[in-house]
């Protein structure tokens, strides 16, 4: 239920910021990047309840992955006559949430059960902070709500650090859904043509971290916690060298 819980905290965040813009009638929000709540939500409850269960199960986790990365993806690609110009890029970057989502939902699945369990949540919230940096140089309500995010994300790893033996690390199901559809919806809310690399490197920080962990297992927290906290501090600081060298670029 944890799971749950992060996507109502961020559901009620959206909620109090839209409230006053929504019409009496209108119960569902109208831009993509908001509507992408749903699958999120209703993924990651599977993924957790499935995740509590048997390992024979596991096949039947990833099938249900693939199905939430994909209804992500769909659901994140902007879509009328305001977007027309950029049709072309939606292939691409359904590629590119499918296949990276995918990927860092399974090695921090992997990560958690190999010992990580009371801190993958802080990896999760330290790759959020790559879509919140694009995010705030591009568009504040995508920002905002990126901020909800990250404080819901805080209150879980928190939460799984003070705990043993608890199942809290299923949070970062949502957060990553969460994070590739909020780095796909700040390169289409922004004006500024950042590199694809910049891009590459958020969707995949998860992954990276993760990997970096691999040959560490053996060794004590403290090395595997050092080790994951340098690799984030180095990919935040390129992804926050790019936006801003960018943004300086532009302004001049």
């Amino acid at each position: 239920m944890v799971a749950i819980g992060w996507c109502l905290a961020v559901a009620v965040a959206l909620f109090a910021r839209q409230s006053k813009n929504w019409a009496p009638d209108q119960l569902w929000p109208e831009e993509a990047w908001q509507q992408v709540l749903l699958p999120i939500t209703v993924g990651s409850l599977l993924l957790g309840l499935i995740s509590r269960q048997s390992s024979r199960l596991a096949e039947v986790r990833w099938v249900v992955a693939g199905i939430a990365v994909t209804l992500v993806a769909m659901i994140t690609m902007p879509s009328g006559e305001g977007w027309s110009d950029m049709l072309p890029m939606h292939r691409f970057w359904m590629g590119a949430i499918i296949s990276s989502g995918l990927l860092n939902l399974w090695l921090l699945d992997r990560m958690a059960r190999r010992g990580a369990d009371r801190w993958v949540m802080w990896v999760a919230l330290a790759s959020l902070g790559c879509p919140a940096i694009l995010a705030a140089s591009a568009f504040a309500g995508l920002a905002e709500w990126l901020v909800a995010a990250i404080v819901a994300t805080t209150v879980m790893a928190i939460s799984a650090s003070l705990r043993k033996a608890s199942a809290i690390w299923c949070a970062v199901y949502p957060v990553v859904l969460f994070l590739v559809s909020s780095i796909a919806s700040g390169r289409f809310y922004t004006y500024e043509d950042h590199p694809l690399s910049l891009y590459g490197i958020m969707l995949f920080a998860p992954s990276v971290i993760a990997l970096v962990d691999v040959p560490l297992e053996q060794r004590s927290t403290v090395v595997r916690v050092a080790f994951a906290l340098i690799t984030s501090l180095l990919l935040l600081s390129c992804v926050a060298w790019f936006i801003l060298a960018g943004s300086a670029e532009e302004q001049w």
